[in-house]
């Protein structure tokens, strides 16, 4: 019987209103905190979460008893056998109340409450679901955070994203593969959370380590590189140039028409758009043409005009200047 002792224990609504709290403030912070104040703060953030984090995944897999809980269950199972015993030759909880008894035994003065390991059951069980949300909800709050002390903290948050969907894989094989049970909501609900916490996972080491190549799986939301670019002169008969350009990479968030439903709800459409904007075109002879509003796109010739209100035909290669 795999078991902790302990002379403390934090029920677990402390922690819901501790999250809840500092979920909020999280909002806060984001929104009116000056950036200098936000970094000192995140800081000492980080290392909250990783705490609750791991006092989360406690309540998660650990079952907690005292002395007296354990005595009322003894008496409710003893009762049971009492009954069932009348009627049968056998009581199916025999071993739970065999293990009570032995959990009785090792409460002591100086640790009045016993932390068990909880079966595969009860790890899936609906009544840990308020545990799983726990546990998500400071991966969701604690994604930025922890990417304000690179390399070594958002190296660790990753490698936390990836050992949760390694534990709900295993739950899928448990309730997939061991108990023929392809389409149960553990089922159902684990792929979900796999989803989230891959799309967490991957964003976090997106804003740390992406690529700074257009099109990349891994590309970075907002960055600025040097790309290739063909420049044509707006001139007839005029020569095209490929050079070495600066051009500022980000994505918006923009709405889009409200829209009214078979219901008369309106609804407004939010998506993502791309932006690639062009800042500095080099020539050879160290000289540059800068660009104010210019928007590339790859592939098309676009107008823009440089500083001096010349215009010209910019095409965005795909060739990353080296």
């Amino acid at each position: 019987m795999t078991h902790i002792k302990s002379k403390l224990f934090v029920r677990p609504r402390v922690l819901y209103w501790t999250v809840g709290m500092l979920t909020i403030a999280d909002f806060f912070l984001s929104n009116y905190i000056p950036k200098e104040v936000r970094q000192t703060i995140e800081t000492i953030l980080t290392c909250v979460y990783f705490f609750l984090l791991i006092w989360a995944t406690f309540y998660l897999f650990f079952k907690t008893f005292d002395e007296m809980g354990v005595e009322t269950l003894i008496e409710g199972l003893e009762l049971e056998k009492e009954k069932v015993l009348k009627e049968s030759d056998s009581f199916d909880n025999d071993e739970m109340l065999l293990m009570y008894k032995s959990v009785h035994k090792e409460f002591t003065a100086r640790a009045p409450f016993i932390h068990l390991i909880k079966t595969k059951e009860e790890v899936t069980n609906i009544s840990n679901l308020e545990n799983y949300f726990m546990v998500l909800l400071i991966f969701f709050v604690s994604q930025f955070s922890f990417e304000y002390l690179k390399p070594a903290w958002s190296i660790i948050f990753i490698v936390l994203i990836l050992t949760c969907i390694l534990l709900c894989f295993r739950v899928l094989i448990w309730e997939g593969v061991e108990r023929k049970n392809f389409f149960s909501p553990i089922i159902i609900g684990h792929v979900l959370i796999i989803c989230m916490l891959f799309v967490w996972g991957k964003n976090s080491y997106i804003r740390s380590y992406g690529d700074e190549i257009l099109g990349s799986y891994l590309e970075k939301f907002e960055y600025k590189t040097q790309y290739y670019v063909k420049v044509f002169p707006n001139t007839v008969n005029g020569k095209s140039y490929v050079l070495p350009a600066d051009i500022h990479v980000y994505s918006e968030s923009e709405e889009g028409e409200t829209m009214e439903d078979r219901f008369g709800q309106e609804h407004t459409e939010t998506y993502t758009t791309k932006y690639i904007i062009l800042d500095k075109v080099f020539w050879p002879n160290g000289g540059y043409l800068v660009f104010d509003d210019c928007q590339l796109e790859m592939g098309n010739q676009v107008l823009c005009s440089d500083q001096e209100g010349i215009e010209w035909y910019i095409e965005l290669t795909n060739e990353k200047v080296q």
